[in-house]
């Protein structure tokens, strides 16, 4: 598969990640339809950009193993993003009375107490006539939705903004896991875990680890005493 040419160990210079996107743009003007980009040595990609041939991949049984979900699999463990084949299936499978229209409706009060947050922050900003990023305001929202429907937890995650660290974790590890992408020797998991940002990963991973236990076993509890 043709390809811009790059280093024959470090690959093609992508840049920053405020680059990345920028970057890839041009590099799909430039080979029009599918492309290689080789990151590094052990790490290529195909890169696809015609809708044409987008539907030919879709076509194919296709794996989820690919090097950056590894990375994140180290955060999140192997979940629904990640799985494949009868273990995707069974979770699945098992997930899906979840997603059912009357259990969803049932929290339609903290679907619109969480809007109605959202709409008086920017209600709020709108009086001052400047454009603003409503990005992070929609991510703390759906996070805020989640956090209560799934986890039956109140951090107020709209009000607070990203004080709490395990919000600030959900920032700073999907960062570094796509830093990991650009740095060869950052693939390896054992030498990662010895530079200062594979200290800093691994500790967001534990913490998140713990604070996802804590949650298991205070929710299970308030069942219980419901019982």
């Amino acid at each position: 598969v043709p390809g811009p040419k790059g280093h024959w160990l470090y690959g093609v210079d992508i840049g920053s990640l405020e680059e990345y996107m920028p970057r890839l743009t041009k590099i799909s003007k430039q080979f029009p339809n599918m492309c290689s980009i080789w990151y590094h040595i052990a790490n290529g990609t195909v890169l696809v950009s015609s809708p044409v041939t987008v539907k030919e991949f879709l076509k194919q049984t296709v794996t989820k193993e690919i090097i950056v979900h590894s990375f994140f699999e180290e955060w999140t463990g192997p979940g629904l993003l990640y799985s494949n084949g009868s273990y995707w299936a069974r979770n699945r499978k098992l997930l899906t009375p979840a997603f059912h229209f009357k259990i969803l409706q049932s929290y339609t009060p903290v679907y619109n107490g969480c809007i109605n947050i959202l709409i008086d922050k920017w209600k709020h900003r709108a009086t001052e006539g400047k454009s603003f990023e409503v990005f992070e305001d929609l991510s703390l929202c759906t996070f805020d939705v989640i956090l209560q429907c799934a986890c039956s937890m109140h951090l107020k995650p709209q009000t607070s903004g990203s004080r709490h660290r395990f919000l600030k974790i959900s920032k700073e590890n999907p960062s570094l896991c796509e830093d990991r992408i650009f740095n060869l020797f950052h693939q390896n998991s054992l030498l990662y875990r010895f530079t200062a940002q594979g200290r800093k990963f691994y500790d967001n991973v534990r913490y998140c680890r713990e604070f996802a236990k804590e949650v298991i076993v205070k929710r299970k509890a308030d069942l219980d005493s419901q019982d």
